[in-house]
């Protein structure tokens, strides 16, 4: 056995022979603190998730890119592909894709959504080629019926490159296959048009029988997607592209602009109000462990008087006693700690999660955190308690015998 070790023991021992004398008392302190502790690894976790939440975003929507949708579906002066057309005239250099959303009705794969887009649509949203190609400008023109699905849509259905597909009035024959979309923006963080997951065929926009009957020129996209390189971030090209669309003559109603610190912005107010309301539990909830820890320690004190008198007559310092009880109250802290950061890993790990809807970001932070935070909600509420023991005189405490 090591100095280091014989020093510690006796210390450990006396700490743990006082929990085993008094375990109802630290039991509800430990109850109040794990309760807390739970709940501060929840938040813990929601934060981190909501944090990676923003970054996936921010990925998915596109390197600098701005994306352009109405608020209503149904204007009266819709998006429509000349208006990509006037954008590239404007934007020569840049890369645009229309997008019009659909749902397969019929057929084998009747729920599947479906989106016509142009070839830039790919890298608009550095979506990776797996195999096959990706559409090009001859698919567009010549309107061929073609598909690129992910990897996902491929597993589930078991499909396979060069498989032709039931849809509409004849088949899609699949020519490529794209690395899993992130399902990041398909759910409540996300703007509705921007909810594109991994269940979707990716096919030539010019494909209007999918879509109605109309002629191509007369049919409305749900969005425009834009890169422009020519800017080092899409929120310096936004107010140029706000000013283009919104003039008078093209008569666009209520667009809706979108760009990755859109996003994020929305992921900051979403961890704004968690880290407020299950902030708010969780230091109730520790205060009050706290404060019962703090009111257990004063009641030892009182309790054990002879007892720091006679370890102070046999040479024990002030410092000594202030040691001993706040190990004592960090470890009863720690262990709370431990008790209730593992509970709410369980729990979130399992049915919690889902029910919240919220990301959820389990790991090595959302454990160390809170026994960090256990070690400095030990030390002070325990200091006050430690230092009035310490300051009992070996003389007086002994009367007490």
């Amino acid at each position: 056995m090591t100095p280091h070790s014989q020093a510690r023991s006796p210390l450990l021992n006396d700490i743990w022979q006082e929990l085993r004398s008094r375990p109802g008392r630290f039991a509800l302190s430990m109850f109040a603190m794990s309760l807390g502790m739970s709940i501060l690894s929840a938040l813990i976790a929601m934060l981190l998730g909501l944090e990676e939440k923003s970054r996936d975003l921010s990925k998915q929507l596109g390197t600098n890119v701005v994306a352009i949708f109405q608020e209503d579906s149904r204007a009266a002066h819709p998006l429509l592909p000349k208006h990509t057309s006037f954008l590239r005239s404007n934007y020569p250099n840049g890369e645009i894709s229309g997008i019009r959303h659909g749902v397969e009705t019929a057929g084998v794969f009747s729920g599947i959504s479906i989106a016509g887009v142009e070839p830039a649509y790919f890298q608009l949203r550095d979506w990776q080629l797996v195999a096959g190609r990706l559409l090009d400008e001859r698919d567009l023109r010549e309107r061929k019926r073609v598909a690129v699905v992910s990897e996902h849509l491929l597993e589930q259905h078991q499909l396979a490159l060069g498989m032709s597909l039931p849809l509409g009035m004849s088949a899609l024959r699949i020519v490529g296959v794209v690395s899993n979309p992130s399902n990041a923006i398909s759910d409540k963080l996300s703007d509705g048009p921007l909810a594109i997951g991994a269940n979707t065929l990716y096919l030539p926009l010019t494909l209007e029988d999918l879509w109605d009957t109309r002629e191509y020129q007369a049919n409305p996209l749900d969005g425009i997607f834009l890169r422009i390189p020519d800017y080092d971030s899409a929120d310096q090209a936004l107010s140029g592209l706000q000013a283009l669309l919104e003039q008078p003559d093209l008569a666009l109603e209520r667009l809706t602009w979108v760009i990755p610190s859109n996003l994020i912005d929305k992921v900051r107010k979403m961890q704004g109000m968690v880290a407020l309301t299950v902030g708010t539990i969780a230091t109730l909830c520790l205060s009050l462990g706290g404060t019962t820890l703090s009111s257990i320690l004063v009641s030892n004190v009182r309790e054990r008087v002879a007892e720091i008198g006679l370890r102070r007559a046999l040479g024990a310092s002030r410092t000594d006693i202030t040691v001993l009880f706040i190990v004592e109250g960090c470890v009863v802290a720690v262990a709370a700690a431990l008790v209730g950061a593992l509970l709410a890993h369980m729990l979130l790990a399992t049915e919690l999660a889902s029910k919240t809807g919220l990301p959820i970001s389990l790991g090595i932070s959302s454990l160390m955190l809170p026994l960090a935070m256990a070690l400095l909600l030990g030390t002070l509420f325990s200091f006050i308690p430690a230092r009035s023991a310490a300051k009992i005189k070996p003389a007086e405490a002994l009367k007490f015998e």
